[in-house]
């Protein structure tokens, strides 16, 4: 594992999903949207710091909210390495992937390219069932 001193910023690449929309929502605008469920715009991450998965990418090992810990940072993947439950202490590689609000609260669709990550060192109730933590 690297040290744990090392900062690594990743920066989002948004976009809308309708060109013609492209003038009316500027990528600053896009850039400062918030969503629950997705990742932020700049996304700060160090190893060994514990994530959860925002998104279900290699069922059933890799679902949406399964706690992660940060073992590695690279450019285009981040490694992490699973922290409970069955599947507990695989290590797998996670991509950046295009990522699309499920929330019908706003005018227009837009796309955040990110890692599919978000800082975990606190979970909810409904969250945390079926986990077991050492």
């Amino acid at each position: 594992m690297r040290s744990r001193l090392y900062n690594y910023t990743y920066t989002a690449i948004n976009s809308v999903v309708d060109e013609e929309q492209a003038v009316q929502f500027p990528v600053e605008f896009l850039n400062s949207i918030e969503v629950p469920g997705l990742s932020t715009h700049v996304l700060d991450l160090k190893c060994g710091m514990p994530v959860m998965l925002l998104r279900s990418i290699k069922p059933p090992e890799l679902m949406n909210g399964t706690r992660c810990i940060i073992h590695n940072c690279s450019r285009h993947f981040v490694e992490v390495v699973i922290a409970a439950g069955i599947y507990s202490q695989q290590h797998h590689s996670i991509p950046r992937i295009p990522l699309r609000p499920s929330d019908t609260m706003f005018i227009f669709q837009f796309e955040r390219k990110q890692f599919p990550l978000r800082p975990c060192f606190a979970m909810t109730i409904n969250k945390a069932q079926g986990q077991t933590l050492n």
